[in-house]
């Protein structure tokens, strides 16, 4: 699935679709892994991502004992300190706030 792109999830690929259209969906994991800012390359409707670089791992662990989605937020943060987009993190999770 990773390191494919083009690969689409089944009934169309979430990436490509702005908040509105489908509010109940996040794509946040994906987010923290892909080099893609949609909002760079489609317009203001959908979420800025300048975030990169975790791994599906360091996603899986951040999601252990988590509660909420604040947690959450929280302990992605924590997964990889000196990832360089790290302060990006609050900006990507307000998407879906």
């Amino acid at each position: 699935m990773f390191n494919q792109p083009d690969y689409e999830y089944e009934y169309r690929n979430r990436q490509d679709l702005p908040i509105n259209a489908q509010p109940y969906y996040t794509s946040a994991g994906y987010d923290l892994i892909d080099t893609i800012n949609q909002r760079n390359l489609n317009g203001i409707l959908y979420p800025v991502d300048r975030v990169s670089g975790y791994t599906i791992k360091q996603i899986e662990n951040s999601l252990k004992n988590t509660n909420s989605w604040g947690e959450w937020k929280e302990h992605i943060k924590q997964q990889n300190p000196s990832n360089p987009t790290n302060q990006y993190i609050d900006e990507l999770f307000n998407n879906w706030q």
